[in-house]
């Protein structure tokens, strides 16, 4: 317990607010809520029930939460991107035409539900962090190697996603909560 002396600012008297339960030792008067806390940043209470303090857990939900959907934008913006310039990797890669007109629909559709997926991560994000950040990473991984598999032409995709990967590594590592 943290112990500190504040002034009464009825009486102008100074005491401790964690030995006399917060009221003035002169007058007797409940000293206002503001002197039950520390000067820190984290609102530590000196007195009473530390139920109702802050906990650090909110901060790390918030930045959890903010780096995935940093990932939802850059799934968005990497597989734009990459379907603007994968009609130059195809001409490159001698896929038939049938290959071809099936690819980019399959890109679109990737993109959209990868961005749909971390966007609804990041709201789950808010309330449990770390199941929501090892989602990620992990479907991530799984759908990275199952594109790879069914479609090798899609290498260059997976390498521009090293970014997103190491968005999603991050996310787990700020997580707060049990580490898996």
């Amino acid at each position: 317990m943290v112990t500190t002396t504040v002034e009464c600012p009825f009486c102008h008297t100074k005491g401790d607010p964690a030995v006399t339960a917060g009221y003035c030792d002169s007058c007797g008067r409940r000293l206002p809520v503001s002197a039950a806390y520390t000067s820190n940043k984290r609102g530590r209470r000196l007195t009473g029930d530390h139920s109702d303090a802050p906990s650090d857990g909110g901060l790390g939900r918030q930045r959890t939460a903010g780096v995935l959907l940093t990932a939802t934008v850059l799934r968005l913006v990497l597989g734009g991107g990459f379907l603007v310039l994968a009609p130059v990797f195809l001409a490159k890669t001698g896929l038939s035409e049938q290959q071809q007109q099936w690819f980019l629909p399959a890109l679109m559709a990737f993109t959209a539900a990868g961005t749909a997926l971390y966007a609804v991560l990041a709201w789950l994000a808010t309330r449990a962090p770390m199941p929501a950040a090892v989602a990620a990473l992990v479907g991530f991984l799984g759908i990275w190697a199952g594109v790879l598999i069914a479609c090798p032409v899609a290498w260059p995709l997976a390498v521009v996603d090293l970014i997103l990967l190491g968005c999603l590594g991050y996310a787990v590592s700020v997580a707060p909560g049990d580490r898996v």
